[in-house]
């Protein structure tokens, strides 16, 4: 299997939010299989403070439906930090409906991954590629 690590030693690092903490764990346990460095936060709220106080992910990938902070107002907040980087951001959502891909694609992410069409293995793999799709 690939590593998902760029072309330098440092690996690939990425920012996990979800609010099911079952879904948070196994996805960073798979990240980190492919040598990926996992940041995992279980509401947007922390992974807002984190970014805040300098994390710098290669990669962001979040969830949709989440408690008090939806993923979209997630990424709207992101990009009001007016940090110097903002990460692409991946969503992974059991939700499907052309209004969800809509409010994603007018936000600019770089993919959109429903959960139960894929193994966590192929959810990896999509995202590894859509990130190296974004870095060519």
């Amino acid at each position: 299997m690939a590593e998902l690590a760029p072309q330098s030693t440092r690996p690939l690092t990425i920012m996990l939010v979800d609010d099911d903490d079952f879904l948070l764990d196994m996805y960073a346990v798979k990240f980190k299989e492919r040598g990926a460095k996992v940041n995992a936060f279980n509401t947007p709220q922390k992974a807002l403070q984190a970014l805040k106080e300098g994390a710098s992910p290669d990669l962001l990938v979040t969830d949709v439906v989440m408690p008090e902070m939806g993923g979209f107002e997630f990424i709207d907040a992101l990009k009001a930090l007016g940090l110097s980087r903002v990460p692409p951001v991946i969503v992974l959502s059991n939700q499907g409906q052309d209004s969800d891909f809509n409010s994603a694609q007018e936000r600019g992410v770089i993919g959109y991954i429903i959960k139960a069409n894929a193994i966590p293995s192929e959810v990896i793999d999509m995202c590894m590629g859509l990130y190296e799709k974004k870095q060519s």
